[in-house]
């Protein structure tokens, strides 16, 4: 049989495009079928293109069974190998991982020296996610790992210093971290993380002079200048990178989550530069949301403390006048979250349900300006017969992401419109008192047109905890005058979140996720896809029967 790798590629990433998880498992399932019913191998890299596709949807159980399947017919290349030890690491495997890794530093060394350097690069990264993980730093065998850490890492840059600049930012965040948690690097030869981050830095400036620098190359920099005590000059790299248009969510997420993780931020002591820092973890977060597929998650202190940051900060001044309007954007995003509120049950450590606040007179004139709490009726209701809902008794809410709220809760005092689940699954409250410093959300006119890929953002407390906000961006899929799909099945706990536009209004009351969603207008199939109740239906039909009386 001869190979068309070019058709395989280009399906697999139609039935992507099209969030349709019936397509890619069946096209997944018919792939692994013929590599396995077929003498000869597949080409090498056609593989590691579709794994490499795999890898950008964030599909690492996927891509780890291709892998394998390749690995075991023939097709194991040393790309393909790394590729499937990357993916064990994405899920946590970190044996199994780091016996691949092994066996392929070993294997190559001294006959690619590439791959030979992504794998040293990888075992890095294993050997610092196990000592992070851990969070602590007095154990001798976590010290052990991260030394191991440095190691991996170090031997590469030294090797070709031009072309492995990010196993040498790598050594700077290890090294900087050993000092900080006091823990010894018994790694010879290892320089003071102060002066490799200026050697670093100064060639990615050579490279930026003459237009020759990569978006990776502005990411290295950032991470230089933050060990370096120059966080501004850390904000100009970040600007540059987010600007990139190569980059994408994936890319900015590793960079975040390299910051937070390893590096700490915001840790200075100094407000100015305390403020450079956290604007730097601003700028990617926001640049993650604006990027399709892109998600971050944060504590509600986290929340409270951004949005403080940011609402005395001037915005174009500290981000520039190229990125004040995305920042803006992000702001507004944040005070979003200030009122999402947690459902839960007095005395309670977990969440049952999501909810947020609306004006009154976004509903019916006859409600005024009060702020009264939507959410669902599977979450809260007054029927007994919704034996699993809270009864509105029983719920206690509180507003973890809003602040001069925590500790404080607040109870229900009147039930003002509930529906049956099956038909708008919805349920209108009223608090028993004010939510100082709270705004209700703005409606969104219209639900945006659907041939231009608009997005939709989820706000709410994922897996019920009491301390969790996630943005989610998520693809929106379609809508009629009553549902409203949108890409990814939320976690449990969701239920009850608001469902915003790009311009952060609300279109959607979050209802329920399904991996096999029936399509709307009677579309044939199903997607993989969260579903929500159309505001605008909600609204509608409050308002008809607060008319009737």
């Amino acid at each position: 049989m001869a190979w068309d790798p070019n058709a395989d590629l280009e399906k697999l990433n139609a039935a992507f495009d099209l969030q349709d998880k019936a397509a890619t498992s069946s096209l997944f399932d018919d792939l692994l079928e013929r590599i396995y019913a077929t003498a000869e191998p597949y080409p090498e890299n056609p593989a590691k293109k579709l794994l490499s596709t795999l890898r950008r949807k964030r599909s690492f159980a996927q891509m780890e069974k291709l892998a394998d399947a390749f690995i075991q017919t023939g097709a194991g290349s040393n790309a393909v190998r790394r590729l499937y030890a990357q993916a064990l690491l994405d899920q946590g495997h970190f044996t199994a991982a780091m016996l691949v890794l092994d066996q392929l530093v070993e294997s190559t060394e001294g006959t690619d020296s590439g791959e030979n350097a992504e794998a040293r690069g990888l075992l890095g990264r294993a050997y610092k996610q196990l000592y992070t993980n851990a969070k602590q730093s007095s154990i001798k065998r976590n010290q052990k790992w991260l030394d191991e850490a440095a190691k991996s890492y170090y031997g590469p840059y030294q090797r070709n210093p031009e072309a492995f600049a990010w196993h040498g930012i790598n050594v700077v965040a290890v090294a900087d971290r050993a000092v900080r948690d006091h823990v010894p690097l018994i790694t010879p030869g290892l320089p003071l993380p102060t002066k490799l981050a200026q050697e670093i830095l100064e060639r990615v400036e050579a490279k930026d002079a003459i237009d020759t620098a990569s978006m990776w190359d502005y990411g290295t920099a950032a991470e230089a200048s933050i060990a370096l005590g120059k966080a501004k000059d850390g904000l100009h790299w970040i600007r540059q990178y987010v600007k990139n248009q190569a980059a994408d969510a994936f890319e900015f997420a590793s960079t975040l989550r390299q910051l937070e993780d390893v590096w700490n931020l915001p840790r200075s002591q100094n407000p100015e530069l305390r403020a450079d820092e956290e604007a730097i973890l601003s700028m990617l977060r926001a640049s993650i949301l604006e990027r399709e597929g892109g998600t971050i998650e944060h504590t509600a202190a986290g929340v409270r403390s951004e949005l403080q940051e940011l609402a005395h900060a001037d915005l174009q001044r500290v981000f520039g006048t190229d990125r004040f309007q995305s920042l803006d954007w992000y702001r507004t995003g944040l005070a979003r979250c200030a009122c999402v509120t947690r459902i839960g049950r007095p005395m309670s450590s977990r969440g049952v349900g999501t909810g947020f606040l609306i004006q009154g007179t976004t509903l019916h004139p006859s409600l005024g300006d009060e702020l009264y709490l939507l959410t669902n009726s599977h979450v809260i209701s007054p029927h007994p017969e919704v034996s699993f809902a809270l009864t509105p008794e029983e719920a206690q809410l509180s507003f973890e992401g809003l602040p001069g709220a925590e500790g404080k809760s607040w109870t229900i005092k009147k039930t003002i419109f509930t529906s049956p689940i099956g038909e708008f699954d919805a349920t209108l409250l009223q608090l028993d008192r004010p939510v100082e410093g709270a705004i209700g959300y703005p409606l969104a006119p219209s639900l945006p047109r659907m041939d231009s890929q608009p997005r939709a953002y989820i706000v709410g407390h994922p897996q019920g905890g009491g301390l969790s906000f996630s943005l989610q961006d998520n693809l929106l899929l379609d809508w009629d005058e009553q549902k409203v799909h949108y890409r990814t099945p939320s976690e449990p706990g969701s239920s009850g979140s608001p469902v915003f536009d790009d311009q952060w209004r609300l279109i959607a009351l979050h209802h329920a996720g399904k991996s096999d969603m029936r399509k709307l207008h009677g579309q044939p199939g199903t997607y993989e896809a969260n579903e929500g109740i159309n505001i605008h239906a909600i609204v509608a039909k409050i308002r008809a029967v607060l008319d009737a009386g």
